[in-house]
């Protein structure tokens, strides 16, 4: 009964904190659709894509993936999310922000699977104070977005987007 009540307090906090009270921008490009909001000094992600595998999104990369701060995730055959924060070590290389001495500051994880298609949610400060984070002050920010057709997060993409939002 105690582990009923915890999920159920789980999910019940996740689902004010992705309320539809408050409207997303949506961007959708190259299949991918990436759904956000910002509030009070945290920015609500949902993100969407035809695959299986992995999903992630980056913020301002300077050179293809180098210094962006990645969000990167999966959901397993059994229904296991793992959502990660990472880091652009290269133009062609990321790591966990937890690897590097950083913090891994991705809250309210969410993910399914279903119809050939994964959805992760999940929210970010907008200034995390690490240093493996991008603040995300208001005016203009990169935004790319990539997905494999494999769970391992290390795995290679096979899908790419890229475009810009403003923040307010």
């Amino acid at each position: 009964m105690k582990k009923f009540l915890i999920l159920t307090l789980i999910l019940l906090s996740f689902s004010v904190a992705f309320s539809q009270d408050q409207d997303y921008a949506v961007v959708t490009k190259d299949d991918f659709t990436f759904s956000w909001r910002v509030v009070d000094g945290t920015m609500d992600i949902i993100l969407e894509a035809p695959t299986t595998g992995w999903i992630s999104v980056g913020f301002d990369p300077t050179k293809k993936m180098k210094d962006a701060n990645y969000i990167i995730g999966s959901v397993d055959k059994n229904g296991e999310v793992t959502i990660q924060d990472n880091f652009g070590t290269g133009p062609i290389s990321h790591k966990p922000d937890e690897k590097l001495g950083g913090v891994d500051n991705v809250a309210n994880k969410f993910g399914e699977e279903k119809d050939g298609k994964t959805t992760l949610k999940f929210s970010i400060p907008l200034d995390s104070k690490d240093k493996f984070d991008v603040v995300l002050n208001p005016g203009k920010h990169t935004v790319i977005l990539a997905s494999s057709k494999s769970d391992k997060l290390t795995s290679k993409h096979n899908k790419l987007a890229k475009f810009e939002i403003e923040i307010k």
